[in-house]
């Protein structure tokens, strides 16, 4: 298995899980990650943060 590729620079993934947790930290559980597409951002708020994170994209 091959991995996905990305449009743009697959780093803005981990630096914005970054963001959102050093702004947020402890303080919520649950993240929705509208229109994210592939679910990248998402895997990384869960296996990095441990945050709920749930893909919503209209596209599937």
């Amino acid at each position: 298995m091959g991995r996905k590729k990305f449009h743009g620079d697959p780093a803005r993934f981990e630096i914005m899980a970054e963001v959102v947790h050093s702004h947020f930290g402890t303080s919520i559980q649950y993240v929705a990650d509208v229109a994210g597409g592939q679910g990248m951002l998402s895997r990384v708020l869960r296996k990095q943060y441990n945050y709920d994170a749930e893909v919503i994209d209209p596209r599937g």
